[in-house]
């Protein structure tokens, strides 16, 4: 194939992105498909003897094909490699893909490109249902480096909603910072709680030699210290809240590394501990459920119910399957996966998960289902939210070794798509995010309600993305904390031994807390 160099040129200055970065802030999927006078969802066999057949499966723009079978050539390509093009399959016979043929010919030969996986291969009409491929002149993986998968849904929405739109950057800087003190011992996590009436919503952070909870949220004033008001005296490394005795207040459940406790919040809204505490040894996940608690641990999790003259008794215990072999982790997820009212629960290990299938009645479950994957090292932190907007919940999953993201295909089969997320799956590879994740955090940098993640790290810099659509991340460049000046930033940046993005200020902006590894407790304001 071959592609003129005025042809290049104008192309390039047009949609090619600096090299700063995997987004070309000029182009997107709204420009892609307004330039497109078809695009074709095919299903495209793998690369065999320098060729690929394809059959159309549905038309989104334009007519489908008058040929039943199109043909891609790979023989004459300059610069794209058979192999590299096999490796966009993963080891499948055939693959979703997207072909978009440009409304501009070239030379009076119809181009356009197509995407299988995340790869993006550049077309030149060879005539006959035959096109000639090679290396994409475009770089459309800067307009769009999420996958073909993907790609299908962002066209559908950009056909469906005139105002479509696919956020380039975050919106957010920082522009103040402060610090809240600091803790002397680890710092194991921070929670938030909403406990209503005159406290409302606190801020937890969890450490062995004492928990501290500040107020949030209120408008235009800096986090409150609450933790002798509270009546906080917990040493946490795990924490849930919930109404653990029926008076509709809202207490607190605690781990300390030994023993699972309670704090129950009385009429004047101050927590007091009961002697309920039962002796615990491992604690992966400790999680409200079914209105008791839910400890994971390597090999499952129990239920807890406190009963109504006092004490914790276990309601039941729900082990994996003994040879499920999923590694190391056992964090657990709990949340409605399929929609059906009842909560389930997702136990996340480095190579795979077991799902328990909620029902009505409590401490009862479906059959586990293993699902065997390639995740991480080991799993430290679980995230759900919709981020492909599909309507059912993901997983993103933080620890040893990056992060994965547990999502479905439209046939319901779970799928690692951490490689298929734009720059969050590009940084991960070339490990930018480090490789010891200690925490992750939902957020949505844009305040466009499109769901994204933070992470945090004991090394490095925090991870802040926001998602452009679809679970197609870019990195928050704005808020790079190397290139703030703010103190704050500075100390963060050096590493995290927790973190959280809230809303500190009650200017409905997210802001980001974290404590640094000096135990100093500080935030950044949005």
């Amino acid at each position: 194939m071959r592609w003129s160099v005025n042809c290049f040129l104008l192309l390039a200055a047009v949609l090619v992105a600096p090299a700063f970065g995997l987004i070309n802030p000029k182009y997107t999927v709204t420009d892609l498909v307004r330039d497109s006078s078809t695009i074709l969802v095919l299903r495209v066999s793998a690369p065999k003897d320098g060729r690929m057949t394809a059959t159309a499966v549905e038309a989104l723009v334009g007519a489908a094909p008058a040929e039943k079978s199109l043909t891609f050539d790979l023989a004459d390509a300059q610069d794209l490699d058979e192999d590299r093009v096999a490796a966009a399959f993963a080891g499948a016979e055939s693959a979703v893909a997207v072909l978009c043929i440009s409304k501009q010919k070239e030379g009076g030969q119809r181009v356009g490109a197509m995407e299988i996986g995340t790869l993006w291969i550049g077309l030149a009409d060879g005539g006959d249902g035959t096109w000639q491929a090679d290396r994409d002149p475009r770089d459309l993986e800067t307009v769009w480096g999420g996958s073909a998968r993907q790609l299908v849904a962002a066209i559908g929405y950009v056909l469906r909603e005139s105002g479509a739109d696919f956020p380039v950057a975050a919106a957010l800087t920082w522009k103040a910072d402060g610090s809240l003190g600091k803790l002397a011992g680890p710092v194991r996590g921070c929670v938030t709680v909403d406990f209503g009436g005159d406290i409302g919503v606190c801020l937890i952070v969890l450490s062995d030699a004492g928990d501290r909870a500040w107020q949030i949220g209120r408008k235009d004033a800096e986090p409150e210290e609450v933790t002798a008001k509270l009546g906080l005296t917990a040493r946490s490394r795990a924490m849930a809240a919930g109404d653990f005795n029926g008076d509709g207040r809202l207490d607190l459940a605690s781990w300390d590394g030994r023993q699972l406790g309670l704090q129950l919040r009385g009429e004047d809204g101050r927590l007091a501990a009961v002697s309920d505490a039962v002796e615990i040894a491992d604690c992966r996940t400790l999680a409200t459920l079914a209105g008791g608690l839910l400890v994971a641990d390597a090999a499952g999790f129990t239920l807890y119910r406190r009963q109504p003259q006092g004490g914790l008794a276990v309601l039941a215990r729900v082990a994996s399957p003994p040879d499920a072999d999923l590694g190391r982790g056992g964090l657990c997820a709990v949340a409605d996966f399929n929609a059906d009212g009842a909560p389930d629960v997702m136990q996340v290990h480095a190579r795979g998960f077991v799902l328990h299938g909620g029902s009505a009645r409590a401490g009862q479950f479906a059959a586990p289902i293993v699902t065997k994957l390639n995740l991480l090292h080991e799993p430290r932190a679980l995230v759900c939210g919709d981020y492909d907007a599909d309507g059912q919940l993901d997983v993103m999953a933080a620890g040893i070794g990056g992060m994965a993201l547990l999502m479905r295909d439209a046939d319901g089969k779970w799928l690692n798509a951490i490689a298929e997320t734009g720059e969050l799956g590009a940084a991960g590879a070339m490990e930018q995010v480090g490789t010891d994740l200690v925490a992750a955090a939902e957020s949505d940098l844009n305040g466009d309600g499109r769901q994204a993640v933070a992470f945090f790290s004991d090394k490095a810099s925090p991870g802040l993305y926001f998602n452009r659509g679809f679970a197609c991340f870019g990195i928050a460049r704005t808020l790079s904390l190397a290139d703030s000046s703010l103190p704050a930033a500075q100390a963060i940046g050096q590493g995290q031994q927790a973190g959280a993005m809230v809303d500190l200020n009650g200017d409905l902006v997210p802001d980001l807390l974290a404590v640094d590894r000096q135990g100093q407790v500080r935030y950044l304001l949005g």
